[in-house]
């Protein structure tokens, strides 16, 4: 594990880029990470949050529940985060912190190629969790989620070894919360997946009536702008 660590840090260092692992198992990264960032001047600036979601992939286009499933980009999601590079290098941003899924990432390494802003790789950024209906797609999912409302937070429903709602939204939430102590006065991005997206949303603009959780209606490559 030591001797892999190592490695990983050498990479990162030759690609100026900062590796986080949050099971801890490379802390001194973390730290050295964070330090890096909290060198730069942040005196008169105001907190943004960008938020992103990664390039197409083979299961977006056949409509299947991706989740955790480590896809990766197809041809017209390398496309897009291509095409989205010139607009994301307007936004003045300190930081990127990203999910280690393989869409993500790579939607980070086309779009950051030339920037090179610190990447730090978090794993509570990862998509929501889908469980056993992972895979499914078509009229199957869409039949799935017309029986079972899986976004209402007051329901908060566990089946099929879906993350719950509300165990998601709590991740990422805290993870906000712990944005805006590490990162005062930094403009951070995220990339991550449509479903965290959503959560994120909800944190700035709050829930239904109803406890459903606002769609978003996040493209691919899509960055949002958020005040915190």
């Amino acid at each position: 594990m030591i001797e892999k660590s190592k490695q990983i840090q050498e990479q990162c260092k030759q690609y100026n880029i900062k590796f986080i692992d949050t099971s801890n198992r490379f802390l001194e990264t973390i730290d050295e990470a964070v330090e890096e960032i909290r060198k730069k001047p942040n005196e008169g600036k105001s907190m943004k949050l960008y938020v992103m979601r990664h390039g197409q992939t083979d299961w977006n286009v056949l409509r299947k529940v991706q989740g955790c499933t480590d896809t990766e980009l197809n041809e017209n999601g390398i496309n897009q985060a291509q095409n989205a590079k010139e607009k994301f290098e307007e936004y003045p941003i300190d930081v990127i912190l990203c999910s280690p899924l393989k869409r993500t990432r790579k939607t980070i390494e086309i779009m950051n190629k030339d920037k090179r802003i610190p990447v730090i790789y978090e794993e509570k950024l990862l998509e929501r969790s889908w469980g056993k209906i992972e895979g499914i797609q078509g009229e199957e999912a869409d039949y799935f989620f017309n029986q079972h409302d899986c976004w209402n937070y007051h329901t908060n429903l566990k089946i099929k070894e879906i993350e719950p709602v509300v165990d998601c939204c709590q991740r990422v939430w805290e993870f906000i919360e712990e944005i805006k102590e590490k990162y005062a006065g930094k403009n951070v991005l995220c990339v991550t997946h449509r479903g965290i997206a959503r959560v994120i949303n909800s944190y700035f603009i709050g829930i239904g009536e109803n406890g459903i959780l606002p769609r978003t209606g996040f493209e691919n490559c899509e960055i949002r702008e958020f005040e915190l």
